[in-house]
């Protein structure tokens, strides 16, 4: 089934810094493509509960922590949405060249730590032309301009 989500340790993180960091430059915030080896659940919290699932391959394409496969969110903004009463997280569209790394099932969005039982995820997304097969050819994700997430207040 398809589904996006925000994990649970993130909207838990937003008093602790986690979110708040998106727009900074010191944080790194990465998007990865995973199989459908990862069950998602929305209270995982760290990158190592999709340990074996990130797509790899074509390229020297890597997966986790540290791994090529996960590309950098540049261009990180929070737009403050006063009609919709949401603050919308924004950042560049990503692609990768040449991935011949089997199918991606959704891409998952994390703030890469030490390590990846210290790299806090974000979201989960398994929505918009997923899943979707890798042949060796470009593979791009394009962002909504209402942001990758929102979060809102009831």
């Amino acid at each position: 089934m398809a589904s996006s989500f925000v994990y649970d340790v993130a909207k838990a993180g937003w008093g602790n810094g986690l979110l708040c960091l998106w727009s900074s430059t010191t944080a790194s915030f990465y998007v990865t493509l995973l199989s459908n080896n990862y069950v998602p659940n929305p209270a995982h919290s760290f990158a190592s509960n999709f340990s074996g699932a990130e797509l790899s391959g074509g390229a020297g394409y890597s997966a986790g922590y540290n791994g090529s496969l996960r590309i950098s969110l540049t261009t990180r903004t929070v737009f403050s949405n006063t009609v919709s009463h949401q603050a919308e997280y924004r950042a560049a569209d990503v692609s990768w060249l040449a991935l011949n790394g089997g199918t991606a099932h959704a891409y998952a969005i994390l703030q890469q730590g030490g390590t990846d039982g210290n790299s806090p995820l974000i979201v989960y997304c398994s929505l918009g032309g997923f899943p979707l097969i890798t042949s060796g050819g470009s593979i791009a994700i394009s962002f909504a301009n209402s942001g990758i997430f929102q979060l809102q207040d009831a």
